[in-house]
């Protein structure tokens, strides 16, 4: 995202609420390790302290610019048949498909 905001200057990407981990850190040891403690309370001070955004910051050039994108999209067009079609195809199917329904009610009573 860095490397796409530096090259267009514009933010396009929206981030979740939710942050994680790097990869590289998940995978430090097997699961049952009794390294696993020790090394989440390690890690738990560096995150606490911010020490590992610091250095993601400085490593990735631009990291913080889609940080507060905002959280609603909105879109101002003129509306236009090109832009409702869509939602017509969807009237007139449903209308197509009760019709249809009625239809074959009509003739289920006739026959029975």
């Amino acid at each position: 995202m860095n490397y796409y905001f530096s090259q267009v200057g514009r933010c396009d990407f929206y981030w979740s609420k939710e942050s994680f981990l790097v990869t590289i850190y998940a995978l430090i040891a097997q699961k049952d390790s009794p390294i696993i403690t020790a090394f989440n309370a390690r890690m738990r001070q560096i995150l606490d302290y911010g020490l590992l955004d610091q250095w993601y910051y400085t490593i990735l050039r631009n990291s913080t610019a889609c940080t507060h994108a905002p959280d609603k999209i909105t879109i101002s067009t003129s509306i236009s048949l090109n832009n409702i079609w869509g939602m017509f195809v969807i009237l007139v199917g449903g209308e197509a498909l009760g019709l249809f329904v009625l239809f074959c009610e009509i003739l289920n009573s006739k026959f029975h």
